[in-house]
């Protein structure tokens, strides 16, 4: 459709269908039967619902009554598609091909609620009438089919798809007709919020270009939905500015098919078709709650619990600042050998050693004190898991750990001892191009659980034998076969080792797998520590083993995080050996301070 002095294009089929085979061809009746469907039969209400939805949009009515009855059946296929979201969404982004169709079921249920309201849109429109009660289903009609477009688009960025074509456009248009005609700011109720009971059209049209510019191929999928979510909060702190606004990060075209971009990217001829998004205020108070957390409302925003730091962060990046790759990337068609997760790269670093072997080696103390000073831990309290085995290619056994042994064992030499497959997986990738910073990778074939953004890998090129360390900085799946790769380089190898935090009060911690990537002199680049997140924070006190650092030392500036591991610069812990002895014992005076004064 096109209106007069605006490109306005809305996809909306003709309706041609004299009436309904469902149920008889009126309101009271289409709510009479979706309040007979089994909503706890999942597969048989959405075979129904998708029928019904898609012969509504066929339905030749009044604008009235197609929007009435689409109000009629949204609560029952939001409800749908919610339960059926549950047998992909956390499957992760390896589908199988059962999966995949649902998927599909999920995105066509959404689709066809979309398309029904872009029709009552294009009629309204088309044939505009000045009462209340047609501006008011003009605006809900607009608010809703922004919405759930913008379903889909979460949903496809949950899965590291790109948004299905024409998605984008929708959207844009959508704004476009609103604003012409002074609805963005109307409140629309909406009980599927999160947070609040209602929000206009520009709050969903800022909330879907805040996804948009999220990078959200770097994010794991729960944040996705998380930050997605929080959004609802947050999208008062932005603006939405008129093509001359020159002081805007990003702008908008409302005829393009794409979400927001960085301004300085952007030469337009036609200015008026952009709209200039302003995200200043909203990463100014997100920079200031990460600053003190502890003010989560004096700051003028609410963070709700469950979007992370490590996420905060990022999205501070994407939203306040121009991203530009550090190094040109150069086409290789090559292939290289992945292993997954902190467990694998640490074992494979070690020529493929256990942790508790490593360990052994790496402690310098004499055998019968480590065997004390392990019984007296396990006596205390129960011994502490390696984190790193909760992995998802991991199974992890509730059980202590066996004292060292002090048996010897008569091993015969490495030409008689049988060749035993790797502990743990090894993958063929294909290169797709390389620089500096890091590496483009092609996986196909069966993925593993735990390829996520964020999770640590060793990559090591054919005829070598050195592991490199990267992170993976994001996912996408194309429409070819497989999935696209972006590794950040961390270090060229690494060098195992194992790190435990050392506590002000009572026993220490147990060592858990760690890294040491050695010093680049070539880049400024200093040695650093690769341990677990949870346990480990700038300023801790550590005790690591490795060859030749072995010591005390202490966490400085942090150098990354992610959702997996944390890396640390660190320098050397002065300590005197008597204090030392205290505080592992319990006995310093720091554990009694709280009572001396109630003596």
């Amino acid at each position: 459709m096109n209106t007069a002095g605006s490109p306005i294009q809305l996809r909306v089929p003709a309706a041609t269908r004299p009436s309904l085979t469902f149920c008889d061809s009126n309101v009271a009746a289409i709510a009479e039967w979706a309040n007979s469907l089994p909503m706890a039969n999942t597969g048989e209400v959405a075979k129904a619902l998708f029928n019904a939805i898609r012969e509504v949009n066929q339905w030749d009515t009044s604008s009235s009554i197609r929007y009435q009855s689409l109000e009629t059946l949204r609560s029952y296929l939001y409800s749908t598609t919610r339960m059926l979201g549950k047998h992909f969404l956390q499957a992760g982004d390896s589908l199988s091909e059962q999966q995949v169709k649902v998927a599909n079921l999920h995105h066509s249920l959404l689709e066809q609620l979309a398309i029904g309201y872009r029709m009552v849109i294009a009629k309204k429109v088309r044939y505009p009438r000045s009462t209340d009660k047609s501006k008011h289903i003009l605006t809900v009609s607009l608010y809703r089919a922004m919405t759930v477009t913008a379903e889909i688009i979460l949903h496809a960025s949950m899965l590291h798809r790109s948004a299905p074509a024409r998605c984008w456009l929708d959207v844009n248009q959508l704004y476009l007709i609103a604003e012409a005609r002074g609805l963005t700011d109307i409140q629309v109720s909406n009980p599927h919020l999160a947070f609040s009971d209602s929000a206009s059209i520009q709050d969903a049209f800022i909330r879907v270009h805040l996804l948009g510019l999220a990078r959200t191929p770097s994010l794991r999928q729960q944040d996705i939905a998380y930050l997605y979510r929080a959004t609802e909060q947050w999208a008062f702190l932005c603006e939405i500015n008129g093509p001359d606004d020159k002081g805007s990060l990003f702008t908008i075209d409302l005829t393009d098919d794409r979400p927001a971009r960085y301004q300085s990217q952007v030469k337009d001829v036609l200015p008026e078709r952009h709209r200039k998004l302003n995200t200043a205020s909203l990463v100014q108070a997100l920079k200031s709650h990460i600053a003190n957390p502890e003010k989560n409302l004096s700051q003028g925003i609410v963070v709700p619990d469950n979007v992370s730091e490590v996420v905060l962060n990022h999205v501070v990046k994407c939203w306040g600042i121009q991203w530009q790759r550090s190094f040109r990337r150069a086409k290789e068609n090559d292939e290289l050998t992945l292993c997954i997760g902190m467990t694998a790269l640490h074992y494979f670093c070690s020529e493929q050693q256990e942790f508790k072997d490593v360990l052994h080696l790496l402690n310098k103390k004499p055998v019968q004190e480590e065997q004390d000073e392990l019984f007296s831990q396990t006596r205390t309290r129960k011994v502490d898991y390696d984190i790193w085995s909760g992995g998802f290619d991991v199974e992890y056994l509730d059980e202590e750990p066996a004292p060292l042994s002090l048996q010897t064992e008569v091993v015969p030499p490495p030409e008689q001892l049988p060749e035993s497959p790797p502990a743990h997986d090894l993958y063929k990738v294909r290169l797709i191009n390389i620089s500096p910073g890091g590496y483009g990778l092609h996986w196909t074939g069966k993925r593993a659980k735990s390829l996520q953004p964020g999770e640590l890998v060793g990559i090591r090129e054919d005829g070598r034998s050195q592991w490199s360390i990267g992170v993976i900085s994001w996912m996408n799946h194309p429409q070819s076969e497989g999935v696209q790769i972006g590794v950040e380089l961390l270090s060229p190898n690494g060098e195992p080792a194992a790190a435990r935090l050392l506590n002000k009060k009572g026993i220490n911690d147990q060592p858990v797998r760690a890294l040491i990537l050695p010093e680049i002199k070539a880049i400024a680049q200093p040695v650093s520590v690769l341990v677990p997140r949870l346990h480990f924070r700038q300023g801790s006190k550590v005790e690591i083993f490795h060859p030749t650092l072995s010591g005390r030392f202490q966490l400085t500036a942090q150098m990354k995080e992610t959702h997996s591991f944390c890396r640390f610069q660190f320098r050397k812990q002065e300590t005197h050996p008597d204090q030392t002895a205290l505080t592992e014992n319990g006995g310093s005076g720091d554990e009694f301070d709280s009572i001396w004064n109630k003596l």
